[in-house]
């Protein structure tokens, strides 16, 4: 063999190599900002979805009204799963949406929790103000959608004549960055309580004990909207996530761990 072929054999092995490896890189990456109450259900979910698609998937987990502002101040993500509908109708105002993607994707349920260590005693909301609680730890209801059902639950149920439990409690409030965090509160503090969404407390079942349930019908609508972003680079993949969202695999995730699957529009 002569040595040009040598050469020139030597170099198209290389370019075949180089091809390959750019080809193994080339895997596309999709930016989801999703609420602190999704971690657990999209963390799983995100690696069934990465195992069948070639694609690597990035979250970002925060309040819903953190995540927003974010998008509204550089819209970087390429899909959005909101807690609630006010974050996300303050992107759809800003035409930050792809047009006809937006999805009504799950419900959640409100519960009322205690520290594992403490001993109040719970046998309707009515007993509430006379609990010798510290503090009741919510998300901060001006950016947290947990936060905020929390408060209309509270504003719903009369305390007395002109009063509601949200007046009364308003001087014991700590408002917490994210639900989790408001969660996390009470699993550090005996004399702390806190409204969280029921999946976050069966997601920590040695941390926090349910006093309370609230019953659907007597609670806040809750509703997780989820949609693509307009500036997304990758629409047909962030499409695929959304179908793959309504699924059965990720249905049986999402309800292993409390949620309700709605996948209807808007």
């Amino acid at each position: 063999m002569t040595l040009l072929r040598v050469l020139l054999l030597t170099i198209v092995s290389v370019s075949l190599v180089s091809c390959h490896r750019q080809e193994a890189s080339s895997s596309q990456e999709l930016t989801v900002f999703a609420a602190a109450s999704l971690t657990d259900a999209m963390t799983e979910i995100g690696e069934l979805f990465e195992e069948e698609t070639d694609c690597s998937l990035v979250f970002n987990f925060a309040g819903s009204g953190a995540l927003a502002r974010q998008i509204l101040a550089a819209p970087r993500a390429d899909v959005f799963l909101s807690a609630n509908r006010k974050w996300m109708n303050e992107v759809e105002s800003a035409n930050l949406l792809l047009a006809g993607s937006r999805i009504s994707l799950l419900s959640n349920q409100l519960v009322v929790i205690q520290n594992p260590n403490a001993n109040y005693r719970w046998g309707s909301p009515s007993v509430f103000i006379d609990q010798p609680f510290r503090y009741l730890s919510i998300g901060d209801p001006a950016s947290v959608p947990a936060g905020r059902y929390a408060q209309q639950w509270l504003e719903g149920l009369s305390a007395g004549p002109g009063d509601t439990l949200w007046d009364l409690l308003q001087n014991r409030i700590s408002p917490a960055t994210d639900v989790r965090s408001a969660l996390f509160q009470v699993r550090s503090n005996h004399d702390v309580v806190g409204i969280v969404y029921q999946t976050d407390a069966k997601a920590y079942p040695e941390a926090v004990k349910i006093l309370f349930t609230v019953p659907i019908e007597e609670g806040p609508k809750i509703s997780y909207p989820a949609a693509i972003l307009g500036h997304t680079d990758h629409p047909e993949l962030a499409r695929e996530f959304l179908t793959f969202l309504q699924g059965d695999k990720a249905r049986k995730v999402f309800g292993n761990l409390g949620f309700v699957v709605q996948s209807s529009p808007h």
